[in-house]
Formats: C-alpha cells, sequence, structure tokens
C-alpha cells in the first residue's frame, strides 16, 4: 500500500523511505531504488537508522542491517548488490532505533535491545514503544512502554531501569 513510516537523508543525499511492504531508497538527484523481499526486507519497516556507517531498518520480523557486496538468489533469479541481512538474536516486532555511543538501540515488542557488531542484546524485557534522550541528562533515556513510561540510565558500563511514578513523567520532558 501507499503507507510511509518514516524518511531518513543519509550523508550521501539518499532519501530511505520505511513502506508498509519495503523500503525504498531515492536518490534525490536521479531514480530511485526499492528494496522488499528478495533484497531480503521482511515485515513492514517502521524505522530506518545509519549507524557506524551500516544502515538499518526495523520491522515487524526483526532489525537488519544492508551488507552491500554481489549476491544472486538462485532460486528466485534476483541479481542485487546489496541486500538487508537479519542482525542476529532479534526476530520481534521492533519499533523505534535510538543511537548511543555503547551501540545501536532498539525498542521492540518484546523488549529493549542493544546492538553491538552485527548483533544483538536484549537489556530489558516488556513491550516498548518509543525511546526519548533527556536533554539535560544525556545518560538518561526515557521508554515509553505498553505498561506507562520508565527511564533507563547509563552507568559504568551497564544499563539500569527506572520506573517512573506520575508525579516525575513532568521532568522526563526536561
Amino acid at each position: 500500500n501507499d503507507n510511509i513510516n518514516e524518511m531518513y537523508l543519509d550523508a550521501k543525499n539518499n532519501l530511505w523511505i520505511s513502506l508498509n511492504n519495503g523500503i525504498c531508497r531515492t536518490e534525490v538527484s536521479s531514480a530511485f531504488t526499492y528494496f522488499n523481499r528478495n533484497n531480503g526486507v521482511h515485515g513492514g519497516v517502521s524505522s530506518i537508522c545509519r549507524y557506524n556507517g551500516k544502515l538499518y531498518i526495523a520491522t515487524t520480523q526483526g532489525a537488519f542491517y544492508l551488507q552491500s557486496g554481489l549476491n544472486y538468489d538462485y532460486e528466485k533469479f534476483n541479481f542485487n548488490s546489496e541486500k538487508f541481512v537479519p542482525v542476529n538474536n532479534i526476530t520481534s516486532d521492533c519499533n523505534r532505533f535510538f543511537p548511543f555511543e555503547d551501540g545501536l538501540l532498539v525498542s521492540a515488542d518484546d523488549g529493549i535491545y542493544l546492538i553491538q557488531d552485527e548483533t544483538g542484546k536484549k537489556i530489558f524485557d516488556g513491550l516498548f514503544e518509543t525511546i526519548l534522550r533527556s536533554r539535560k541528562y544525556p545518560e538518561k533515556v526515557y521508554l515509553a512502554k505498553g505498561t506507562g513510561i520508565s527511564a533507563m540510565t547509563y552507568n559504568n558500563g551497564k544499563w539500569i531501569e527506572e520506573i517512573l511514578l506520575p508525579e516525575l513523567i513532568k521532568r522526563a520532558l526536561e
């Protein structure tokens, strides 16, 4: 269908568009490239992010990254120089990415994952939708959960989750 979930303009002036049934790369000054199941895009795409030189997509079937190089699928007669490859250990419905110094965070329907070196590690359980960094406290990240709002703080290489009480929600916007 025609549903556009998110758009991202990368450093090479490519416009990446996440769609319900694939992802589209448009070179603003030329034609566009459309990625779908044949190129490794599985599920509806909800978020796009470039982190440490790699392009990542969050979909309803997991998180994926764009791998360059020549690929040929003999069964589908598909020749392509780029393909999306699954991030190891993440197969649940993913929602949003959040770049952080120690890795790429992604919110998912079963938890928060930290992606490092093409592998995801679940750091918190739960249904998470959106991630937002505090403007006042850069080590703190606010999380929209299915059960309310919480926060997590990065301290000495570890993430610590904090439950926010209703009177503290106002501070989350700082």
